[in-house]
């Protein structure tokens, strides 16, 4: 009789070295597609909250503007009127008495200041000033106030005032607030701007 020499089946060492290779690759490929899709979730994600903060903003400050009018004790409506700080004075929550208002850009931050006047005769203590944050991720260099006279004419090539700004020359404001939450990554930064006249000042607008 012979001997029969059973049939040796299994993977070669080759085989297996490919085989992990393979698989090593898909694992790799498969993690860097997670995490772009992770990161770019994360990115357009604050980019929408930014967008947001923009719209919210915009909400309460042409009509907080609009009725801008003398303080308590009887300033001028406008107290100062700068290229990254406006200050004005208004009645924020309708009890009759006027506050100072003050939106500002600082850092990387659109922030909102509220003063009420206290005492008598009515005094406003810079200490006693509520701040908030309206608008984060804030791009410096392309946020702004602009400023425009009596004539403001409507045009888009129209002068504005050249700063340091007179408060008592002050008519319309124009705001400009641009966001990014992500300079090194896409989407661009978004841009939001809306002007608006003080109605207690109106001369030709």
């Amino acid at each position: 009789m012979r001997n029969l020499r059973p049939t040796q089946k299994g993977f070669t060492l080759l085989e297996i070295i490919i085989a992990l290779a393979i698989f090593t690759s898909a694992v790799v490929i498969f993690g860097n597609f997670s995490a772009d899709i992770f990161l770019y979730n994360r990115i357009y994600s604050a980019q929408l909250e930014a967008e947001n903060d923009l719209r919210s903003i915009l909400s309460p400050f042409p009509s907080e503007v609009r009725s801008a009018a003398p303080s308590d004790r009887g300033d001028y409506p406008i107290l100062l009127a700068s290229e990254k700080e406006f200050v004005f004075y208004t009645d924020v929550d309708f009890n009759g008495s006027r506050e100072r208002v003050r939106y500002f850009i600082e850092g990387t931050t659109f922030k909102k200041g509220i003063l009420e006047s206290t005492g008598n005769p009515e005094v406003y203590d810079p200490s006693n000033e509520m701040i908030i944050d309206v608008v984060r991720n804030v791009v410096n260099d392309n946020s702004s106030f602009t400023y425009y006279g009596a004539e403001y004419n409507g045009e888009s090539s129209a002068i504005s005032l050249v700063q340091p700004v007179l408060p008592n020359l002050v008519r319309l404001i124009d705001i400009t607030v641009a966001v990014d939450a992500d300079p090194n990554q896409p989407p661009k930064e978004v841009s939001t701007s809306t002007k608006v006249s003080v109605r207690n000042l109106k001369d030709n607008l």
